[in-house]
């Protein structure tokens, strides 16, 4: 907020870059947005899924379907909600806190406050409950990467959970081909906590996305594989304090998918103007 250093987002290098129309949508569920939307269009589409390792479980966990909800009300009533809904936004005092916490003019303030409550109290958040103090380098990871529920670091897919978290993005894959004539193609990411978890403790991975990427590769599922390549980078792809990647995570995410597209004959010809070649 008033963040005016702000950098591109992938979906954003994307278009640029391919001097392409690239459509964003933040869901799980694709098959639903295009039913929902009577998506008709046939001509060929790719389809890039980025999903961080821990919400692939709960994406996956079953078959991906056309269902969505409808709306019953009337137009009336929609109109009256829909501006019951500007005025009394649910997540308005979640979005005001976000605003205060991060705007430039007050972010120094909240830290202040906040290292000032760690440091006289030991308090911190609930929901950054892992956290490093070393000196100048300060980590704090989000509680769904270190709780047992099946987001988290700790918790152990069993091999049938893992077929069939495969099984079903083959599905999805299938279904998208035949219906919309759309490429599927998967971009797993690894979790802040998965890389850089040694920064407070030695506890063991459970080799969640090694194990993806072989269910993926035995079905025949496209996928870009970058975990090897965030794991051995030189420099921190995530922000300490924050639980996304920052700009150099975002750059090799983008350098690694334009090499795929390079290096796929039918999107070499189709998506790429002589310039990105040369």
């Amino acid at each position: 907020f008033f963040d005016f250093s702000r950098h591109k987002q992938f979906p954003e290098r994307l278009a640029d870059t391919l001097d392409l129309k690239v459509h964003f949508h933040h869901g799980d569920y694709p098959l639903a947005v295009f039913a929902q939307n009577n998506y008709q269009n046939r001509e060929p589409k790719v389809l890039l899924y980025e999903r961080v390792e821990r919400y692939i479980p709960m994406a996956f966990e079953n078959i991906n379907t056309p269902d969505y909800e409808t709306d019953s009300r009337s137009e009336f009533r929609k109109a009256v909600g829909n501006i019951k809904d500007k005025i009394f936004y649910q997540r308005t005092e979640e979005l005001l806190d976000a605003m205060l916490k991060r705007s430039i003019f007050t972010t120094d303030i909240y830290s202040f406050i906040s290292t000032l409550k760690f440091d006289l109290f030991h308090y911190i958040s609930p929901l950054t409950p892992v956290y490093g103090t070393e000196k100048d380098e300060p980590w704090v990871f989000y509680h769904d990467q270190t709780n047992g529920e099946k987001t988290s670091f700790y918790y152990h897919h069993s091999e049938n959970e893992m077929n069939a978290y495969c099984d079903h993005m083959a599905d999805l894959a299938r279904k998208l081909k035949e219906e919309y004539n759309i490429r599927l193609i998967y971009l797993p990411l690894p979790a802040k906590y998965t890389l850089y978890h040694n920064f407070v403790n030695n506890d063991k991975y459970s080799q969640f996305l090694p194990k993806l990427y072989k269910g993926l590769r035995n079905r025949g599922v496209e996928f870009i594989e970058v975990y090897e390549d965030f794991k051995n980078a030189d420099e921190i792809l995530f922000y300490r304090t924050d639980s996304h990647w920052n700009e150099k995570g975002i750059q090799l995410v983008f350098d690694k998918t334009l090499k795929y597209f390079r290096n796929d004959s039918v999107m070499r010809k189709s998506i790429f103007r002589s310039s990105i070649n040369n």
